[in-house]
């Protein structure tokens, strides 16, 4: 971690540190353990929100839909970033399909 940070934000970071843990593991409550249960969560993925949902169900659907299209992924933190009171994460993935995607 990063020295020179409140005990609050080393906290948010170690948070965060746990969620991609659990995430890489596809432990779906130990991820949603973890969250607030009005987390608004946003995928964003070459600039664009490719998915949004709210509230802890409709986040725990999709993690649970989610995870049965990967046989392994990977997320990798490569920054964290802190701005009005919020933490931005630029985050590296990587994932192998279980099953074959439609092309549209």
């Amino acid at each position: 971690m990063k020295t020179g940070m409140s005990v609050n934000r080393k906290d948010e970071v170690a948070c965060i540190e746990e969620y991609v843990r659990v995430y890489n593991s596809f432990d779906i409550k130990g991820m949603v353990e973890l969250l607030h249960p009005d987390i608004v969560f946003r995928n964003v993925a070459n600039g664009e929100v490719t998915i949004e949902t709210h509230g802890i169900e409709p986040f725990q659907q999709l993690a649970q839909q989610s995870a049965g299209l990967f046989s392994s992924r990977r997320q990798t933190i490569l920054q964290d970033i802190e701005s009005d009171g919020s933490i931005e994460v630029n985050i590296d993935y990587e994932g192998t399909l279980a099953v074959d995607l439609p092309n549209d």
